[in-house]
């Protein structure tokens, strides 16, 4: 869960290629060692698969397989639109770099205290409190901004310290005169499934 979970998030085709192929070589293996086991307890009846996904999810129409005929991670998934939980298909934006769906604990926090009231106290207490919420962050923004000498908040200027990080272990050379081009060659790293490598990007600020 923990690889699908990284696979959802990422935002790089070659990560999510090899994560893909290293959860349906994990995935494979599970179901083989599985098999094994069940020969060994005298039960070859059983054929062990992927638990599969339930049915009637989102489009009744589409055929899933059984769960005795999921061998490996991409049986299980291929039958689900990849812009529905892959962050790198997202190509409309509609998910905005949030993979999160758990949208009913957020809906608690937000009422929380307000339960008890009329239908009118609990709007008017969201209202109020996301009002609130947003004064409070902006008042925080402004002190920040202030002390630091910064337009961005202090969230934001954590971020972009550690993009700045990293970014000086790349490679950087300008590729043309007028055009600002620059060829962005990557430190050596390993990734999962993939050797130690370097990986060159071409980067067109125009």
């Amino acid at each position: 869960m923990d690889m699908f979970k990284l696979l959802c998030c990422q935002n790089q085709e070659d990560k999510f290629n090899a994560i893909w192929k290293e959860l349906d070589k994990l995935t494979r293996a599970h179901v083989t060692e599985m098999s094994k086991k069940l020969v060994s307890d005298d039960n070859p009846k059983v054929t062990p698969g992927l638990p599969a996904l339930g049915e009637g999810l989102d489009d009744p129409s589409v055929r899933r397989r059984r769960a005795r005929n999921i061998k490996c991670f991409s049986h299980w998934i291929e039958a689900e639109p990849k812009e529905k939980w892959a962050l790198l298909f997202d190509t409309l934006g509609a998910r905005w770099g949030i993979m999160t769906s758990n949208l009913a604990e957020v809906y608690n926090w937000v009422i929380r205290g307000l339960r008890g009231c009329p239908l009118v106290g609990i709007i008017e207490g969201m209202l109020y409190g996301i009002i609130k919420y947003y004064q409070k962050r902006h008042a925080a923004a402004i002190l920040h901004s202030t002390k630091v000498q910064t337009p961005f908040c202090d969230k934001m200027y954590k971020w972009m310290e550690k993009a700045i990080s990293k970014a000086s272990q790349h490679i950087v050379i300008a590729m043309g005169t007028h055009d600002n081009r620059f060829e962005i060659t990557v430190r050596a790293k390993g990734g999962v499934g993939r050797e130690t490598t370097l990986v060159t990007h071409e980067v067109n600020l125009g």
